[in-house]
């Protein structure tokens, strides 16, 4: 009941206030991540951290998803598109703490990055799906924000009076089903068109690009004064 009195909430913000720091989100929900592909880039999301005393304190972060969440103070890859993120900013300069001076704020950027192979730490969870290529991965934590004194150590667990930012983060596989896997033409005659049909669908909740890669056997003309041959064509379409 504490920690509810300590989260003010307004339309589309939360802030919450505990042990004189002040965190601003953007949704009420905490840090909300996906649904988004299970590769190796990074997504991106922020907060505020605000100290609300009279004099200067250390912030410390903390997350209980591991190596999956890093920190930083700025990135030049926040607000604009995934696909044009350069990866590089993403892995510079992170941070475990900040000095915050009298009542000074500071934009915190959180780095979510899922490593392929690597186990989910025990937050996670699937959906229940018996198709493992339709599974989802659903990872649950939290972000921990707190004030130390330069007594305390960096690795110490987070104190009873530290914010708690929910993470909830959900990691769908990138994976396409055809109507068909062959495409056959048994009779054709020279100079007429024919057409078939070949559907694709994305059954993931995220988009997903394609390539489709078309290829044939053309035979070359075998009359009089030709030699008999086949001649292997591709075609890439996006």
């Amino acid at each position: 009941r504490d920690r509810d009195r300590d989260r003010e909430r307004s339309p589309g913000v939360a802030t919450i206030r505990r042990g004189g720091l002040r965190v601003d989100l953007d949704s009420k929900r905490g840090i909300v991540i996906g649904p988004t592909i299970l590769t190796d880039k990074t997504v991106l999301r922020s907060f505020c951290v605000r100290n609300e005393a009279e004099v200067s304190r250390r912030v410390r972060l903390g997350s209980t998803l591991g190596r999956y969440i890093h920190f930083q103070l700025s990135n030049p890859n926040l607000g604009t598109p995934e696909e044009e993120h350069n990866e590089m900013f993403n892995t510079c300069n992170t941070v475990e703490e900040v000095e915050l001076g009298p009542s000074s704020q500071q934009v915190i950027v959180v780095c979510f990055r899922y490593f392929p192979g690597h186990p989910a730490p025990r937050e996670a969870a699937s959906d229940g799906s018996s198709n493992p290529s339709r599974m989802d991965c659903n990872l649950q934590g939290s972000v921990t924000v707190y004030s130390v004194d330069q007594k305390v150590p960096s690795r110490a667990s987070a104190p009873d009076n530290a914010i708690r930012i929910p993470v909830q983060v959900r990691l769908c596989r990138s994976f396409l089903e055809a109507s068909r896997h062959q495409l056959a033409f048994p009779t054709c005659i020279q100079h007429r068109s024919y057409m078939q049909e070949l559907i694709i669908d994305n059954p993931s909740p995220v988009p997903t690009r394609c390539t489709l890669r078309l290829d044939w056997v053309k035979e070359a003309d075998t009359g009089p004064g030709h030699h008999h041959h086949q001649q292997q064509q591709q075609h890439h379409h996006h």
